[in-house]
């Protein structure tokens, strides 16, 4: 069925309940559980009562390790951490039970591999979902505003590969900039607006993972990650990837006269999917 069309979905319709593992941090599975209230109105083509909704569970293990620093080899491994919340939300009767889960974190699908060999419940590919979405937009070139440990591991580029699609990855380590290397330009775009400035005794907070009220720091943080946006357009990127699900709590839609694609949204439309039954459920 088309947009627009009345889909008289009650509670009893939903064929499966949502897991959110979140934490990573809080604000994320937060933006992200807003996305799924507005892609259930756009599922059904009218808008919800309270009991149209879907049921979702949710695990919020905020003492996960950091998956940036993971993955740089500075840091444990959060796969411990992420097997607990999934358990957390698949435990119960059946009928309570999480049927998928959808990771409110972008960097932590660098470990979806290892992680769905460690559980029965099918995991939503995000990574896969947005390239998928990029493809559908007609992009040839992406730009992805994202942590270094996400673009160190390359999520998005295997992504590319997996699916055969004629797309190639731009980010920020690939640019230059008046002299300033692709390093600095991630660390003074991407990783201090994300995490707050970096001190030799470890991030002093004061990022997007903080939570932030509206200010001059926020307004700070628009303004760098709207001119990482004016760099990867500058790279010849058809549309950039919001790759960190906290960065769609500040920019979204468009930006410097390029599209922005959000991965939660983009899971949030296809967890819609999967819980009315009208998708199969991935890695099914």
């Amino acid at each position: 069925m088309s947009a627009g069309t009345d889909r008289r979905l009650g509670p009893a319709r939903w064929q499966q309940v949502i897991g959110i593992l979140g934490g990573m941090g809080p604000h994320a599975h937060i933006e992200l559980e807003k996305q799924l209230l507005a892609a259930t109105a756009d599922f059904l083509g009218r808008p919800p009562s309270d009991q149209d909704y879907p049921a979702w569970r949710l695990a919020s293990f905020p003492e996960t390790p950091d998956r940036t620093l993971a993955l740089l080899g500075r840091g444990p491994s959060p796969v411990p951490w992420l097997e607990r919340g999934i358990l957390s939300i698949t435990a119960g009767p059946p009928e309570l039970r999480a049927g998928f889960v959808v990771m409110a974190c972008v960097t932590a699908h660098a470990f979806l591999v290892e992680l769905q060999q460690r559980v029965a419940v099918p995991i939503l590919d995000m990574i896969a979902e947005t390239v998928s979405a990029a493809a559908d937009l007609g992009a040839h070139r992406i730009g992805v505003l994202a942590t270094t440990g996400t673009l160190r591991a390359q999520v998005y580029q295997d992504a590319v590969a997996r699916a055969v699609e004629d797309i190639e990855v731009v980010s920020l380590l690939d640019v230059e900039d008046h002299g300033v290397s692709g390093s600095d330009l991630q660390e003074l775009l991407v990783m201090d607006p994300v995490y707050g400035p970096r001190t030799p005794a470890g991030r002093a907070g004061g990022g997007l993972k903080s939570g932030l009220a509206p200010g001059p720091r926020t307004r700070e943080i628009v303004g760098r990650l709207e001119e990482g946006v004016r760099l990867l357009k500058a790279a010849r990127a058809d549309l950039v990837v919001l790759g960190c699900t906290e960065l769609p709590i500040v920019i979204r839609g468009e930006s410097q006269g390029i599209r922005l694609l959000d991965p939660m949204e983009v899971a949030a439309r296809v967890a819609i999917e999967l819980a009315a039954g009208v998708r199969a459920a991935p890695n099914a």
